[in-house]
């Protein structure tokens, strides 16, 4: 009986630069330092300079962390590119414009987020554990990779840097699965099903 997002496809202009746009929406708080987002950082470092300079990595939320992540930009030397938004009160355009959606969590329960980009044909990164193991299927919809592995992220990373075809292949199966099973109607129809029987 899982949880749910509202239906549709949100049309919307895809692109607002050259750049490879990377999305993480999360929490920032030092409670919840396993998000992933320092997993991001390093392993953006990891990246050959070339496609460093092509990226730009969008990071949408607040919390008293933010300082520590700014200061691991700096150390990894990927400052010019990591922008933190803090709260964002329209998701929808970063959703929409970004690449590929990121959140290498150790702590979710579930993941809307995924939900919310796999509803705009986007591609997930997540951790192989917990909630996000339920929401997205391994080199299907994207990638679940274990948690730190920053090696296995830069790769897949670059994958979907390299592979345009096989990113919007992926972002239409995530999108076939969220509307197979994570849609309003589907939630309600699951829940009359359970008062039914």
């Amino acid at each position: 009986f899982p949880n749910a997002v509202k239906d549709g496809f949100i049309e919307k202009s895809t692109k607002i630069d050259d750049y490879f746009n990377i999305l993480t929406v999360s929490r920032l708080d030092e409670t919840e330092k396993l998000k992933g987002v320092n997993t991001v950082i390093k392993s953006l470092a990891i990246l050959k300079e070339n496609v460093r300079k092509r990226i730009k990595y969008n990071v949408i939320g607040k919390g008293n962390d933010i300082l520590r992540l700014k200061s691991l930009t700096k150390e990894y030397g990927v400052e010019d590119c990591v922008k933190f938004l803090g709260y964002v009160d329209d998701l929808e355009e970063y959703y929409a414009s970004c690449d590929i959606f990121i959140l290498t969590s150790k702590k979710e329960g579930f993941g809307i987020v995924y939900l919310e980009a796999m509803r705009h044909k986007k591609p997930v990164i997540a951790s192989n554990f917990g909630g996000a193991t339920d929401v997205v299927v391994n080199n299907q919809t994207g990638f679940l990779i274990d948690y730190s592995d920053t090696i296995s992220l830069s790769e897949h990373i670059n994958y979907f840097f390299y592979n345009e075809s096989r990113k919007l292949e992926m972002g239409e199966n995530g999108y076939d699965r969220y509307r197979q099973m994570f849609t309003y109607n589907k939630f309600k129809h699951n829940l009359e099903k359970i008062i039914l029987e």
